[in-house]
């Protein structure tokens, strides 16, 4: 039966750190990103460029994600979502603007719950995680506690 609400995807994400999460991308077998894209930044595809869309571009090429999208040439993707990003900074911009913004980043795997979803994890961000799921050392018991003392008292 599907989850959440009225409309597909609705209602709050999945927790990515939470143990069932792990335990799922361990068994679907996730796709692990190294922490920074290595390889050369692109250059820019589409005709007009500003100072400051070069700048955000370098930036957006050293994401985990820069893997994905040079594997799939989507360097006009990355480009039209630069610019929106350019125009979204701007203070009062349209509410139409922001959205957009964020159907690309959903589209470009920006966001942690569509980078999941889409069977990919970036390495090095559950180091937390890992000891939060180690188990404790096991406490003896309240009995092995109370064998340890001596009998102190009369009669012995």
């Amino acid at each position: 039966m599907p989850r959440g609400g009225a409309r597909p995807n609705s209602g709050p994400a999945a927790d990515p750190k939470s143990l069932r999460s792990m335990k799922l991308a361990e068994k679907n077998g996730k796709k692990i990103l190294p922490r920074v894209h290595e390889g050369e930044v692109p250059e820019w595809p589409l005709n007009y460029v500003s100072k400051r869309a070069l700048e955000v571009w370098a930036i957006y090429w050293k994401k985990p994600q820069a893997y994905i999208w040079s594997a799939q040439s989507s360097e006009y993707e990355v480009a039209i979502h630069v610019q929106t990003l350019i125009e979204a900074e701007v203070p009062n911009v349209q509410t139409s603007t922001r959205s957009l913004l964020l159907q690309q980043m959903n589209s470009l795997l920006l966001t942690e719950a569509t980078l999941s979803k889409a069977g990919y994890a970036i390495a090095g961000v559950d180091e937390a995680l890992t000891v939060a799921t180690t188990k404790p050392a096991a406490r003896p018991s309240a009995r092995t506690r109370l064998r340890a003392v001596e009998n102190v008292g009369p009669g012995t």
